[in-house]
């Protein structure tokens, strides 16, 4: 790469990092709770925060934090001008004419971590830490109009707003060692992590399939990302060699990646023909 911002800062400036510190203290900790809403009354927000440290073993420590939140969903409203049923049905008069539900999704999620050493002697300390959440969101989709082909009126006579759900799992655990040996600093470890994404819907159809088509889909795909890493990190300082200030280091890293769709359930894609 040439006259980039990758050439001159690295290959993480395209992008950016985030940078995760995790807490490591041995004792002590804190509660939080959080609440707030816009001023139109959406978006409720509760969150429930905190953290604790305990001694392990001789110099080491574990650290644990978890937090809960539930957000309610906030939308703006776009008025629709056209029709959404037949000519001539008196209903089209009442109508409210919201046609779209733009905003933020409705979410209920909470986080587990932890950290810890444990020295085992002068030279060597083994560490680990992880990190496990879950969320479960929902946000409508666009109104299916009465009289639209994406609605059957056996099923819904007025229309219906569709809803998108998403679960959402993610989890990362770490173990790895570090030490003094010949001279040299060493840094070994290895890492898993694992998401795990999937769509579904409590409220839609398969329009194709006509009035025997499910209402809801408990299972529409799955798509799953996982990756293995291992790190062996080496340095050593050289005092004095040449008469500056020497610093060698090396490092291996072995990393496995996976990505895969499993495909939901058939009466959410097939073709009825209706």
């Amino acid at each position: 790469l040439k006259d980039s911002a990758a050439a001159q800062y690295g290959s993480d400036a395209i992008a950016g990092v985030i940078n995760v510190i995790l807490k490591s203290s041995a004792e002590g900790g804190h509660l939080g709770v959080t609440y707030g809403k816009l001023y139109s009354g959406e978006g409720e927000v509760s969150k429930f925060e905190g953290d604790t440290g305990f001694e392990l073993g001789n110099g080491g420590f574990l650290h644990l934090s978890a937090d809960a939140r539930k957000r309610g969903d906030a939308s703006w409203n776009e008025k629709a001008t056209n029709n959404a049923y037949f000519p001539g049905d008196p209903r089209e008069a009442t109508w409210d004419r919201v046609g779209v539900k733009n905003g933020d999704p409705q979410i209920k999620a909470f986080n587990l971590a932890y950290n810890a050493e444990l020295p085992l002697d002068d030279q060597t300390t083994l560490y680990s830490y992880g990190t496990y959440g879950q969320r479960d969101a929902i946000i409508n989709n666009y109104f299916r109009y009465p009289n639209g082909n994406a609605n059957i009126p056996e099923l819904f006579a007025d229309g219906y707003y569709p809803l998108n759900n998403l679960d959402d799992t993610d989890y990362q655990y770490l173990i790895g060692g570090k030490g003094q040996a010949l001279g040299w600093n060493w840094d070994l470890s290895t890492t898993y992590g694992r998401n795990n994404n999937h769509p579904y819907s409590d409220l839609t159809i398969n329009p194709s399939l006509g009035p025997a088509s499910p209402t809801s889909f408990d299972d529409l795909a799955t798509y799953r990302f996982e990756q293995w890493v291992n790190n062996l990190d080496i340095t050593r300082a050289f005092d004095g060699l040449f008469g500056v200030p020497l610093q060698v280091s090396a490092g291996l890293e072995h990393r496995w990646e996976r990505f895969r769709t499993f495909s939901g359930d058939a009466q959410a894609y097939q073709v009825g023909g209706y």
